[in-house]
Parts: C-alpha cells; sequence; structure tokens
C-alpha cells in the first residue's frame, strides 16, 4: 500500500515522503498546494490498481493520464496550454516517484563480494573446489575453517565460541601464501528493505512487552528495561543492532549509564517514542480501568494497535530514522577504513553496497576485518557485523599443512547454522530454498561426535538426499576427542558406534534399496571424517587433522564429475524420457500429503498466535519462514522437501535413457539422475518462491491485517485457504492453478536436459 506525506518546505518547494511496504521515497517538487494535492491524490489511486506502478511502461503512462482526466472530469481536447501543463507536471513527477519506489524495490545492483567470487572462479576454473559446509550453530563449521587458516589465536576470526558465530555467508578462498594476486576481500551489505524489517522486528517486540505493562501500574523503568532488552536482543542471534549503535544498559546500570550518557540517552529516547504511541492508543479507548489490565482485552487491543495505519505510520517512521542511523553509522565505518587505506567503498548511486580490499596485509588482518567480522563487546560502535550479507575472502593455507595437500585453491562456504530442531511437523529446514547444490563440488555435513545424528542432521541429510547430488555429500565429525563413553575399548569401538548411528538415520530417509546403498557409500572412509585433534592445542596435531580433511577433499573431487562425459545414442532425442503424465499423479500425491501435513501445524498442534501472525507479515515481506521461541514455521520450505521427495521417487524411474552406461564408472545412471534432479532442484525451489510468496504478498498481508476476538483462527484457516488455493487439486475436465504447476515443472525437465544435452556434447 502506498502512503503519501506532504510537507511545505518553502513559498514554492513542496517535499513528498513517500511509502510502499518497507521502501521509501522522497522528493522535492516545486509546486504549488493544488498541484501537491493533485499528486498525491494520483499516487493514492495506485492502491486501487496496481498496475498502474509500473510506469517503465509507456501504457501505463498513458492510463495514469487518463486517471487524472477522470478524477478531475476533464477533456484532454479541450484542456487550455496552462491546464496541459498542470497535467503533464502531475504525471512526470508520479512516474518519477513511482520509478523510483520501483528501482529500490526490484533493482539488483553489482555487489563485490559476488563479483569476487566470479572472478576467482573464472581464474582458478578447473582448480577450484567448492565446499559447502553444513551444520547446526555451535557444530564447529567455523572451528574446521580456524584450523585450515594461517591466522593465529589471536586474530579473532573466525569467531570461534560455543554459541552462533556465523551471521552470514562467507566463502573463504583457501590458496598458497605464495599466490602472485595477493589476498583479496569484499563484503556485501543488506540492502535497506531487509535492514528495515530486522530493525521493524525490534521495534514490534518492544511493542509487545510495553503493552503487557499498560494497565497494570508497573514501573516504567522496568518496563522501559524489559522492552529495550526484547528491542536489541534478536531471538535468532543473526541482528545485533547494539553491535552498531551501542549497548542499551539498564536502569540499575548507573556507572554505565553515566559514562555513557549520549549512547543511554538515545535508546532511552527511542523507548520513550514507541511507549508513548502505544499509551496514547491503549488509553485512548477510555476503557473502564479494570478492563484495562485484562489479559484478553491488552491482546485484543495490542492487535489492534499494530493493525491501525496511524500507530503503523510512528513506528515506522522510528523504524525508519534507526535505519537511516545506521546507513550513516556505516558509512562513516567504511569511510575511515578508507582514509587509512584499508580498502574501497562501493556505491550504487548514493547508496553504500559494499567494501571490497584488493591486497591486504595478512600480517595486520585484524585492521581490515574487524569492522566487518567481529562480534566483541569492546569494539562495539565501530564494526557493521550485522550489516553484513555475504563475504568474499582469499586467506593463506595453515603454513603447517603438508604442501602437497595445497595443490588446489580451496573455496569453503560457511553458512548461518540452521536452528536446533523445535517440532516433528516436518523434515524440512528453514531457508533451503536459497540452497543451490549444483554451484558446490563437495557438500560437508557438519555434525558433532557428542550429539551425533540430532533431528537437525537428520533434516540436513534429507534435504540432500533428495535435492542434491548424492556423490558430492561428506560426513565430517567435530568434537570427536571430547566424545567418550565407559564401554568404548579403543577408537574404532568410538568409530563404529557413530558409523551406526548414521546408518540407522539415513536408512530412515526412503524405504528404499538405495537408501540402504547411500548409506554404505557414505560410511566409507573417504566419506565420512572423524576430525580428531581438530581442537587440539597442539599446532602439529591440529595441522594433521586438516592434512587428512584436504587430502579426501582432493579425492573426493578427483574424478568426481567424471559420468557427465557422455556418449548420446540418438541427438535428435531428449537424454532422458520420462512419462510426463505420471507427473499428474506425482503433483496430486505431493498436494496431498503437504495440505495433509500443514493442517496438521495450523489447525491441530497449532502455534502460538503470535507466531502465525509474524509468519504472515514475514511472506508478505518477501521472506520464507519464521523462527519463534517455540515453533520453526516454514511452509514454503515444507513444500520443497515433501515435493523433491516424491519428485526423486519419479526421477529415479525414467522411462528410457539416451546415453552409453559406462562400465568403468559406478552407477553410472544413477549419478547421471542425481545430477539432473539436483538441477531441477534448484528451479523448483525458485518457482515455489514465485508461487507461494511473490504472487501473494498482498493476500499474506490481508492476513497478517486480523485482528481481535477469534482473529487467531481466522488466520490460520486463512492460511490453509491460501495454501489449498496455491495448489489446487488437480481436476481432469477443469483447467486449474494446478495445470499451471504441472506445465511449469515440465518445461523446467525439458529445460535442465537440454542444458544437460548440451555439456555433455562438449
Amino acid at each position: 500500500m502506498i502512503k503519501v506525506k506532504r510537507t511545505r518546505m518553502g513559498k514554492d518547494e513542496v517535499q513528498f515522503d513517500v511509502r510502499r511496504g518497507n521502501v521509501r521515497t522522497r522528493r522535492n517538487i516545486n509546486c504549488s498546494d493544488e498541484i501537491a494535492k493533485i499528486i498525491e491524490d494520483i499516487l493514492l489511486i495506485i492502491n486501487d490498481n496496481d498496475e498502474l506502478s509500473n510506469v517503465g511502461d509507456q501504457l501505463i503512462v498513458h492510463d495514469i493520464y487518463n486517471a487524472v482526466y477522470d478524477k478531475y472530469q476533464l477533456e484532454p481536447t479541450s484542456l487550455s496550454a496552462d491546464d496541459t501543463e498542470k497535467v503533464n507536471k502531475v504525471v512526470n513527477n508520479v512516474v518519477l516517484i513511482l520509478d523510483s519506489l520501483n528501482k529500490k524495490k526490484s533493482y539488483s545492483p553489482k555487489m563485490p563480494a559476488a563479483e569476487l567470487l566470479k572472478k576467482i572462479e573464472s581464474e582458478n576454473e578447473g582448480n577450484l573446489i567448492k565446499t559447502l559446509l553444513l551444520g547446526q550453530f555451535g557444530y564447529g563449521k567455523s572451528t574446521i575453517i580456524k584450523a585450515m587458516s594461517n591466522f593465529g589465536e589471536e586474530v579473532d576470526f573466525p569467531v570461534i565460541d560455543t554459541s552462533r558465530t556465523t551471521s552470514y555467508t562467507t566463502h573463504y578462498i583457501f590458496k598458497s601464501d605464495a599466490s602472485s594476486l595477493g589476498f583479496r576481500f569484499s563484503v556485501d551489505f543488506k540492502d535497506e528493505e531487509k535492514i528495515f524489517n530486522l530493525v521493524s522486528d525490534g521495534v514490534y517486540r518492544a511493542v509487545d512487552k510495553i503493552f503487557n505493562s499498560l494497565g497494570d501500574n508497573d514501573d516504567k523503568y522496568k518496563t522501559r528495561d524489559k522492552a529495550m532488552h526484547e528491542f536489541v536482543n534478536d531471538p535468532n542471534q543473526l541482528f545485533k543492532i547494539e553491535y552498531i549503535l551501542g549497548k542499551y544498559y539498564k536502569t540499575d546500570q548507573t556507572e554505565k549509564r553515566a559514562s555513557k550518557k549520549e549512547q543511554a540517552k538515545f535508546w532511552d529516547d527511542i523507548f520513550e517514542r514507541i511507549y508513548s504511541c502505544c499509551q496514547d492508543f491503549y488509553y485512548g479507548d477510555h476503557k473502564a480501568d479494570e478492563e484495562l489490565s485484562s489479559g484478553l482485552f491488552k491482546k485484543n487491543l495490542k492487535d489492534e494497535f499494530i493493525k491501525d495505519e496511524d500507530s503503523v505510520d510512528v513506528l515506522d517512521d522510528i523504524t525508519f530514522e534507526l535505519v537511516k542511523n545506521l546507513r550513516n553509522k556505516l558509512f562513516e565505518i567504511c569511510k575511515e577504513q578508507e582514509e587509512k587505506n584499508l580498502g574501497s567503498i562501493e556505491k550504487d548511486g548514493d547508496s553504500i553496497v559494499g567494501f571490497k580490499v584488493d591486497d591486504y596485509d595478512i600480517q595486520n588482518i585484524s585492521d581490515y576485518i574487524v569492522p566487518f567480522a567481529s562480534t566483541h563487546s569492546d569494539n562495539f560502535t565501530k564494526i557493521v557485523t550485522p550489516l553484513v550479507e555475504r563475504m568474499v575472502i582469499e586467506v593463506p593455507y595453515n603454513n603447517k599443512i603438508g604442501s602437497e595437500y595445497k595443490n588446489k585453491v580451496l573455496c569453503v562456504t560457511d553458512t548461518v547454522g540452521f536452528e536446533h530442531s523445535k517440532t516433528e511437523d516436518s523434515k524440512s529446514l528453514e531457508g533451503s530454498t536459497d540452497y543451490k547444490y549444483s554451484v558446490f563440488d563437495i557438500i560437508a555435513v557438519v555434525d558433532k561426535a557428542t550429539g551425533s545424528m540430532s533431528g537437525t542432521t537428520e533434516n540436513i541429510l534429507n534435504e540432500l538426499y533428495n535435492n542434491a547430488n548424492k556423490s558430492k555429500i561428506m560426513i565430517l565429525y567435530t568434537f570427536y576427542d571430547e566424545f567418550k563413553k565407559k564401554d568404548f575399548e579403543d577408537d574404532e569401538d568410538k568409530k563404529m558406534y557413530l558409523i551406526d548411528l548414521q546408518n540407522t538415520t539415513i536408512k530412515k530417509l526412503d524405504d528404499e534399496l538405495l537408501s540402504t546403498k547411500f548409506a554404505e557409500e557414505l560410511s566409507q572412509k573417504n566419506r565420512t571424517l572423524f576430525l580428531k585433534d581438530l581442537c587440539s592445542e597442539e599446532s602439529n596435531k591440529k595441522s594433521k587433522c586438516m592434512d587428512k580433511l584436504l587430502s579426501n577433499l582432493e579425492q573426493r573431487f578427483e574424478g568426481l564429475y567424471d559420468f557427465k562425459k557422455l556418449d548420446v545414442v540418438d541427438s535428435k532425442r531428449s537424454l532422458i524420457d520420462f512419462n510426463y503424465r505420471k507427473l499428474a499423479l506425482v503433483f496430486n500425491k505431493v498436494r496431498e500429503t503437504y495440505i495433509a501435513q500443514q493442517q496438521d501445524i495450523y489447525m491441530r498442534n497449532y502455534p502460538h498466535y503470535k507466531t502465525t501472525e509474524a509468519l504472515t507479515n514475514r511472506l508478505s515481506n518477501g521472506g520464507t519462514y519464521f523462527i519463534g521461541s517455540t515453533r520453526t514455521l516454514k511452509p514454503i520450505d515444507d513444500f520443497c522437501s515433501t515435493m523433491m521427495s516424491d519428485m526423486d521417487k519419479f526421477i529415479k524411474n525414467p522411462k528410457s535413457i539416451n546415453f552409453e552406461t559406462k562400465d568403468t564408472i559406478q552407477n553410472h545412471e544413477q549419478k547421471v539422475l542425481d545430477w539432473f534432479k539436483e538441477e531441477v532442484s534448484s528451479e523448483i525451489k525458485t518457482l515455489s518462491k514465485e508461487y507461494f510468496v511473490d504472487m501473494r504478498r498482498s493476500s499474506w498481508r490481508e492476513l497478517y491485517m486480523y485482528h481481535g476476538t477469534g482473529s487467531d483462527y481466522e488466520r490460520r484457516q486463512g492460511i490453509m485457504m491460501e495454501l489449498n488455493a496455491i495448489l489446487p487439486p488437480l481436476i481432469t475436465e477443469n483447467n486449474t492453478f494446478a495445470d499451471k504447476w504441472i506445465e511449469r515443472v515440465e518445461k523446467i525437465f525439458e529445460e535442465v536436459l537440454y542444458k544437460m544435452k548440451v555439456q555433455a556434447n562438449g
């Protein structure tokens, strides 16, 4: 929805502050109040006809002219020259404002980290092993990277502790010290919409605490402490706003508050603005005193408050101001780095999109890396770590690792660790729709020996089994030395225990013989590694652990893609032939399983009303899941998991293949089918986000806006209605959206098969 605020800046100048969702643009226009009012009216017409916002199309601009004529009952052929000039001025400025909003929403600038990664891939073609680390947070992914690097313990990078340490995806490029290109690194920053959403989440967490205290005569300072604690503490431990703007100090921390007066005042002022907004709305209803303190009244009134347009405008103003503070701080810190000759700012127009360093001094890495990677409290207000979206950094191998293991350039992608499994509702992973496994050579599941094969690790294996090329998968056991049991006679007993547990978990993924076969293959010595001495204080022992890991990665990579060298039998036919008529059966089965699963989640074993409310808000803002304190809701991930589980079975049984299988390649046909499945999976994930999110953001917004008595049930019921609309049953005699799904999936199959055939022919 478009919102417009007009402010007279001078005699002949009006500022337009225009918002659409979480995107905002400001424009100063020289015009009279009459023209300003017409511009505002035409902008608001967009709310009734969203197509008019597509001003890149000249036909749409023509429609905007017609909208002006219709609203003010003008006859274009009989307008005076003066009136024609006025209409042109209105339309031109409406187009410029809408174009600015559209660019902020959809334009994808060149990002320095993404560009550096492409450059590195091009420079090292055929000699680069791209490895993805997946695991629950706190399981040791960053510990592996630290041991592989040449950074000593005095360098706090990557950050190592027992909690979540990785808050963004980092691509570490390990290469020899002798590299002639030097060592580069680049970071990409989050866009303004993403920052707005993260800050807004904090504001609404504070609102929740404030509403809980109103009407109870609670001490205001205690309320402030509770509200601001919620505000600055992201429950997912990913967006720590205090790193950038400084800590909020509680009321009883008098010495700290005295020594940090400006900082304390900043957060106190933020609280006062949120508190005043809540208080005015709460007591403005003039309810009876006894009703004001009732839990149900508070819940219903808070629901009304966060859907009230005037209240939301006030909270949005606070959020936008904080986003501006964050962007200013980002510029300030990046500018300091630039002035010290420690890199350069990358801009798109006036916006900072990233930062890059063409050749950093390895001996002084902390000077370069701290502002973008540190989480240490000593560096608060001097770092922008929460604003980083991704990093690409070239690092030297640990100099104690044997030279024979450094022949390849190794790209290790460290991901944000998955949450602990909070529910047994599904086998999917939050955010899995963002993972495209076809771009990686090795996928290493990092599991903790002291708590192996947890629900989260099982979900990771399930995701990979159905979506990735199984030849790429390895398992790395961390904290191996800490794992002890009284009945272990020796190290072999310990390994066998972990392997048995691993095999049992993998065999549960599928009721077919293939899962048993996969379990056997994965349990081989070069596929499952026990990282003994990973955490040893003796550097020689730690480097030997890395020798073993690198040796196995190289072995796994060697000849990994030989199966892609295909001898096509008939160049006129498709590489693999499927019975596409059976896709309808696959779709119906997926739909039936998925809808039953979601029905159980939202209508039987349903989550707290705040969690479903937050989910619909997240979906309306383009997200795909919501992590709550007790439940994680991930409808798109759940669908993709269900879809690819059944699609995997369909792909395993083609009508025929149009290539020669080679005896020299073990399971040649199966490997090619896995390759096909991996490519199809990436496309289906993209398609699912389009159908579940991009096309239905307004519907999710409408569900989020429900409030009052009975709204929780109505919202949950509404979610199920949306899911049924996205996935309607296939009806033979009628054309429905289900047919659209099947057509798109069939098209994906054909396009992937064509690309594979081209690649096979060289």
